[in-house]
């Protein structure tokens, strides 16, 4: 079996934050073990829907509209260091309203 890194970049998570809710953006690296690059594909949102953060049902009910794309899928040399995994990294999404 390969290993292999994926970036996985979240949208639209309605998350409570300072007390209202808020909608957010989320980039998470997650570690997959698998033959090949397409069975990552398969594996890959198996493992992120097991994040104790994504799994979350009241997080789910509040975000009908989150999606999750994998922006990256790399091959590494080797298996993971072993250690913390990496954080789940919440960023701030602004819309701008284009004027016509």
């Amino acid at each position: 079996m390969r290993w292999f890194r994926c970036l996985a970049h979240g949208e639209n998570f309605v998350v409570s934050s300072e007390g209202t809710l808020k909608n957010r953006g989320f980039y998470k690296i997650i570690f997959v073990e698998a033959s090949s690059s397409s069975d990552v594909e398969f594996l890959a949102p198996e493992l992120l829907r097991a994040d104790d953060f994504l799994s979350d049902d009241i997080l789910i009910q509040r975000s009908p509209n989150a999606s999750v794309t994998f922006e990256e899928i790399d091959e590494l040399v080797g298996e993971p260091s072993k250690g913390k995994a990496p954080a789940l990294l919440f960023i701030i999404v602004k819309l701008k309203m284009a004027k016509v």
